[in-house]
């Protein structure tokens, strides 16, 4: 077996990194039942490879493909796929692609591919 050393250093790669360990991954629950069940994921749809973090709360919308979404992390009205969002993060109507989404961010009614957003941020459009 040929040994692959993936660099993670530039967005890119991370996210090409991020579709081979997905695509690799072996999942226990591949429909996410127990996240249905318990409450967790609500009127959403997960299209499998998805990571999922614990204590994550999705609801109204689509994730994935090769999407992971960090610990403690609240979806709401998101269309997300080839996607890295960090911990703690918040995002409430969010439809976007090939982005990287740092840790307890919070983005609001944000449309755009390909987005690399840091630590911490605070991003909201508003409307007149």
């Amino acid at each position: 077996m040929k040994r692959v050393i993936l660099d993670f250093g530039r967005p890119e790669s991370l996210l090409a990194g991020n579709r081979q360990l997905l695509s690799e991954a072996k999942l226990k629950d591949p429909t996410y039942e127990k996240l249905v069940q318990s409450g967790d994921i609500i009127d959403s749809k997960i299209v499998a490879p998805v990571f999922i973090g614990e204590g994550t709360k999705i609801s109204d919308s689509v994730i994935g493909p090769n999407a992971s979404i960090g610990d403690n992390v609240t979806l709401s009205k998101c269309i997300l796929s080839d996607c890295v969002i960090g911990d703690g993060a918040n995002l409430k109507k969010i439809i976007s692609s090939e982005s990287i989404i740092g840790d307890y961010s919070i983005l609001e009614d944000l449309i755009k591919k390909s987005i690399t957003i840091g630590d911490s941020s605070y991003i909201t459009t508003t409307r007149s």
